[in-house]
């Protein structure tokens, strides 16, 4: 995260407009996120999916033109064909349905009808 906010400063210091523009296009989308009646992020209706799928989408977008270093993804090779049809490489694959199990925090999910839990290494990161 440091290096990224150091790309941004320094984008911006350069008065890289294109950069900026990217940043103020998020910043904007980011405030049109949709809330619930909970005050949670809103991933349910179709509204609110609208809008996630948008910031997502002009995340990955501003990440990959700052430069931001993109996480290991190795992992995806032993992923099934079901997923690797969502995931079929490493590039960054922002998607609101992930999202919204992540925001759950759920213990344990369900994939293909087979149980898994997480440990609390993966819960806390």
């Amino acid at each position: 995260a440091g290096s990224s906010l150091r790309r941004v400063r320094s984008a911006m210091s350069r008065g890289a407009s294109s950069d900026l523009k990217q940043i103020d296009e998020l910043a904007l989308s980011h405030h049109g996120l949709r809330m619930n009646r909970r005050g949670d992020l809103d991933t349910e209706s179709d509204a609110g999916k609208a809008c996630c799928a948008k910031f997502l989408g002009l995340l990955a977008v501003a990440a990959a033109k700052l430069g931001a270093e993109g996480a290991d993804r190795y992992y995806r090779k032993g992923f099934t064909m079901n997923y690797l049809t969502l995931f079929p490489d490493s590039a960054r694959r922002y998607r609101v349905d992930i999202l919204e199990s992540s925001l759950e925090c759920q213990d344990c999910f369900w994939v293909n009808g087979d149980h898994y839990k997480l440990c609390e290494k993966v819960l806390h990161a």
